[in-house]
Parts: C-alpha cells; sequence; structure tokens
C-alpha cells in the first residue's frame, strides 16, 4: 500500500567529511524555489541518468516552525514502497544544487539508501499515511 510520508529533508548544519554547510536561507531557497513534484530516486547516481526511473515524487517541501529543518511530503512507487517497507532502504538524502540564474538552492531530487548512510544523519520521518 502506497502512503503519503512526511520526511525531514535536510537541516542546517555543516555535515559530512567536508564539512559542507546548509543555512536557514538555503532551506528558505528550496521551499521558495519549489516547483511541483520532484523525483525520488535510489541512490544519487540515479539522478544523473536519463535512462533512469524514478520511484516515487516529493510532492510539497515546507519549513519546520524554526526554520531550521525542510520537510516533504513524499510519495514513493510501489516497487520503492516495499522496499523502503522492508527496510532495504532505510535512509534518504536530497540534492540541493544552486540555479545559475540566481544562486538560490533548488530541490533537485531525493535519494533513497540504503548502504550508503545520508550526510545527515538522524533525519526523522514524521508521519506515514495510507
Amino acid at each position: 500500500m502506497r502512503k503519503l510520508r512526511t520526511l525531514e529533508l535536510a537541516k542546517v548544519g555543516k555535515w559530512g567529511q567536508d564539512g559542507a554547510e546548509i543555512t536557514r536561507q538555503d532551506l528558505a531557497d528550496v521551499v521558495e524555489t519549489f516547483a511541483g513534484k520532484r523525483p525520488v530516486v535510489i541512490g544519487h547516481d540515479g539522478a544523473q541518468d536519463d535512462k533512469a526511473p524514478k520511484f516515487g515524487d516529493v510532492l510539497d517541501v515546507r519549513l519546520n516552525g524554526s526554520g531550521n529543518t525542510l520537510i516533504g511530503d513524499t510519495l514513493f512507487l510501489p516497487e520503492a514502497e516495499g522496499l523502503y517497507a522492508d527496510g532495504h532502504y532505510d535512509g534518504w538524502s536530497v540534492s540541493i544544487p544552486r540555479r545559475a540564474a540566481d544562486e538560490k538552492r533548488y530541490l533537485h531530487h531525493l535519494a533513497i539508501l540504503g548502504a550508503m548512510p545520508p550526510k545527515i544523519p538522524g533525519l526523522k520521518e514524521l508521519s506515514a499515511v495510507p
């Protein structure tokens, strides 16, 4: 059964071995630039190939009350839903590059992850509604 999953997508802070920083302004940019659904892929490499399928959609994004966390409503396709529900892919990570036109960040994709840990640890699933 498909579920609408509300996920924490990113948080303010310095993350990963490279210490990449995500600011409140970065997250606000993602909300401002969100222009409809964005793809869910398996692993970040899945978003780099025109022939790769998508496994769902991020339908909407918003900030939490403090503005420090990006939250997204996500719907996985049945194939990804099964892999996620069975624990094969239990982490996720977003790609939020900057647009060349104005340097604002935008949501490129959400990657569900299995063996590779996410750059931002501790992101939570906030709800799952059938």
